[in-house]
């Protein structure tokens, strides 16, 4: 397996937004660290495999992140607005089925 610098903080990261999923309100000192974390993150170039469930823990389902309606924990990172604090794990956007007449079957019951 490549080595991904990402790898080394997988844990904390991991740790500190799973907190907020929880509900719970990080410490100043926990939010300052889950920055830094986050712009290290943004830093790390991925080796050739990419993130893939094979070669990278961030790439890998976990149960958190899918209850918000994530793929992994790259794809929620990958959604974060990091411009402002982070204070809570945003769901990700769905689409409501009413509203988008071009994704119904023709000759199919569509309410």
């Amino acid at each position: 397996m490549p080595y991904c610098e990402a790898a080394e903080f997988f844990n904390e990261i991991n740790d500190l937004l799973k907190r907020l999923s929880d509900g719970e309100s990080l410490s100043r000192k926990q939010a300052q660290d889950l920055n830094s974390l986050l712009d290290r993150w943004d830093e790390v170039e991925c080796p050739e495999t990419g993130c893939i469930p094979d070669h990278c823990q961030y790439a890998k389902p976990l149960d958190w992140v899918e209850y918000h309606g994530y793929d992994c924990l790259y794809s929620l990172i990958y959604h974060l607005d990091q411009t402002k604090p982070i204070t809570e794990i945003p769901d990700a956007g769905s689409i409501d089925p009413l509203d988008a007449p071009w994704a119904r079957r023709p000759g199919h019951y569509n309410p």
